[in-house]
């Protein structure tokens, strides 16, 4: 009747192999030495969320013996062998079924970072991820920019007074009405309460514009 009836009918009767595309589906699509292997490699990875190509790409040269040649084809394989161990979520696998969302997870893993977490430690710590991916899991209202380095706000340490302090500072400056770079207010902060910023891992500027837009 509809577009997404037809894809139904498609999704219950084949196997996903490409963007889009399906096949028929078989008893058997790798051996299942291999099939166990790659499940082994996703269930004991330290790191809850993966991204096919990343699962590809380790298993690429076997794989490709039996005609398995992109992601996409792998995901549809081990979503019809593992759909009640694994979970998935468009270009990722998942052994957790609250983490289906990458970017949720990188959220949580900045959360729960000690300290500033820079772009190349969350490259480390999910391969194959891409700048755009980070850049739009860090657009979040908890996370704070610091251009290349990101903080959870639940690690800002500001007092009330201190609260009290920048919200003054900040009507200071902008009392005649103008426009003014935030380099004015961090130069003022740094010379008379220098611990407030070192405190947030503010070092500079543009990292108190990012601490201030969250405050204010």
């Amino acid at each position: 009747e509809n577009d997404r009836a037809i894809t139904a009918r498609i999704v219950d009767s084949g196997i996903l192999c490409d963007r889009g595309k399906y096949r028929p589906k078989k008893n058997q699509y790798i051996p299942s030495e291999l099939a166990a292997q790659i499940f082994n490699f996703i269930k004991n990875n330290e790191v809850e969320i993966l991204m096919m190509k990343i699962v590809f790409t380790k298993f690429e040269k076997e794989l490709r013996k039996y005609n398995i040649d992109n992601h996409y084809y792998l995901q549809g394989i081990l979503h019809e062998m593992y759909a009640d161990q694994l979970y998935f979520k468009r270009d990722y696998v998942s052994t957790n079924s609250n983490l289906t969302s990458i970017y949720s997870t990188i959220v949580n893993y900045i959360e729960n970072a000690n300290y500033l977490v820079t772009k190349e430690q969350i490259k480390n710590q999910y391969p194959g991820i891409t700048d755009s991916v980070i850049t739009f899991a860090t657009n979040h209202d908890n996370i704070l920019n610091y251009f290349g380095e990101y903080l959870h706000v639940n690690k800002i340490k500001i007092s009330q007074e201190e609260t009290v302090y920048l919200k003054n500072k900040i009507n200071e400056v902008v009392y005649d009405g103008l426009t003014h770079h935030i380099k004015e207010l961090y130069d003022t902060v740094k010379q008379e309460r220098p611990e407030i910023f070192m405190r947030n891992a503010v070092h500079y500027p543009h990292s108190a514009f990012s601490l201030l837009e969250y405050l204010f």
